[in-house]
């Protein structure tokens, strides 16, 4: 039983870290794309 709660604990937590790199990468699309928006607004 005490086992089976460990598992979970590492389960649980390997879904979290995947989900913190979905939002990391996210934000870093975004990031860049906003950028990629500002570059081209000073070239103009």
């Amino acid at each position: 039983m005490y086992l089976q709660n460990i598992l979970n604990f590492i389960k649980i937590f390997f879904v979290i870290s995947d989900y913190e790199n979905l939002i990391f990468s996210f934000s870093d699309f975004f990031f860049i794309h906003q950028c990629s928006g500002w570059l081209s607004d000073i070239r103009g």
